[in-house]
């Protein structure tokens, strides 16, 4: 089973890339925690990070009533540079939005990855893989006005086949 320790070091890296990158979630109440050990996914990858939105009933048995929690494999983390670091902690900052309803009200929501690819795909067409530099020059907002399923990249003209 899982351990879990509270992680303030991380809370500090969080607290500065908020300030300089998500400022949409000054108001978000966000604990920070290690797991001792790294998750893995069925086919065996590690999980470095999770940021994990908080139901109702979560919110009200924490004493915080987070709306987010991020959590950190702990054993990947002390092996990682400050650079890898902070980019696993803004990745996971990435994963926590705000939908705003039609009146302009607006709550926190979990937001997923906007680009899904395989790499070997992306190796074999070059019209993938300029449409995703083209989002990456043009990245959607953090404020999603409703959630996006993740964007899938369209078929090849016959212009760009041709290519």
């Amino acid at each position: 089973m899982a351990e879990y320790e509270k992680a303030p070091e991380i809370e500090v890296i969080g607290n500065t890339l908020i300030q300089a990158y998500h400022s949409h979630l000054k108001e978000a109440k966000i604990s920070y925690v290690f797991q001792d050990k790294a998750a893995k996914f069925s086919d065996g990858r590690t999980i470095l990070g999770k940021a994990a939105g908080r139901s109702n009933l979560d919110k009200l048995l924490s004493e915080r009533k987070e709306d987010f929690v991020i959590i950190i494999g702990k054993d990947r983390w002390e092996k990682m540079t400050e650079v890898e670091r902070r980019a696993l902690v803004d990745h996971e900052l990435c994963h926590c939005g705000i939908v705003m309803d039609a009146q302009g009200h607006t709550k926190f929501a979990m937001r997923g990855h906007p680009i899904e690819e395989f790499p070997e795909n992306l190796a074999r067409f070059e019209h993938r893989r300029q449409r995703i530099g083209l989002l990456i020059e043009n990245p959607p907002s953090a404020i999603a006005i409703k959630q996006e399923a993740p964007r899938k990249i369209e078929p090849a003209t016959k212009e760009e086949e041709e290519k």
